[in-house]
């Protein structure tokens, strides 16, 4: 490893010249049940490896990562066009349109236990 990048492996040949490098990360430590999870599921054959494993998680979560960015930035565009909706009467509103239901569903209720009764007189 070279002193001033220790991230990098240096292969030379006898000539004393760098025919190539590669980056080498540093290790990755999983918390032990994690780590016992990971090897349950290569033991069980649904990963090649541990390695694997962990690379298949951080790709999916750089493309759930991605898909969050895109989606944000298309919700501001939206609000950029459209405008913002003042929190307060929305929320007010739900309240009404809830409690408004609510008393239609007593309603609902009331009569069709009322059929019932005059269907199925005691």
């Amino acid at each position: 490893m070279g002193r001033f990048a220790p991230n990098l492996t240096f292969y030379v040949n006898k000539k004393a010249t760098i025919v190539r490098y590669r980056a080498v990360m540093a290790p990755i430590y999983l918390h032990p049940e994690l780590e016992a999870w990971a090897k349950e599921q290569v033991f069980k054959g649904l990963a090649t490896s541990v390695e694997a494993l962990v690379a298949e998680a951080v790709a999916m979560r750089k493309r759930d990562s991605e898909w969050l960015d895109k989606l944000f930035q298309a919700t501001l565009a939206a609000v950029e066009r459209q405008g913002w909706i003042d929190g307060e009467p929305f929320l007010r509103d739900i309240e009404q349109w809830t409690h408004d239901l609510d008393g239609e569903i007593e309603e609902f209720e009331f009569f069709r236990a009322q059929n019932k009764l005059a269907a199925h007189p005691l």
